[in-house]
């Protein structure tokens, strides 16, 4: 999803629900889990990496960002995540808010 110049970006909220250990998904399954969420959420397409900073630990309300980029480097956008307590059997759970690039 593309946004043309001048239009107003929106942020969206999703709770997203991760089977992860209790010390918190990898990073590398982190950026995983963001790339496909991202991708099929929100429609952003062409995504080519995604680069995470982890929260310093997996406790509700530690938070986290996740820089979203197309082959070309170019920012898609960037998507912020806030820890939440274990939900529905899983172990980990997060929301995730995507803000794109425009």
């Amino acid at each position: 999803m593309r946004l043309l110049a001048g239009a107003s970006a929106a942020i969206v909220l999703a709770a997203i629900v991760a089977g992860c250990g209790g010390s918190g998904p990898s990073l590398s399954s982190m950026e995983g889990k963001v790339k496909s969420e991202v991708g099929s959420h929100w429609g952003v397409s062409g995504i080519a990496s995604v680069s995470c900073v982890m929260p310093s630990s997996w406790n509700p309300g530690k938070t986290f960002t996740c820089y979203v980029y197309e082959a070309s480097g170019t920012s898609l956008g960037v998507a912020h995540g806030t820890v939440l307590p274990p939900q529905g059997g899983y172990s980990q759970a997060w929301n995730l808010q995507w803000v794109p690039s425009f």
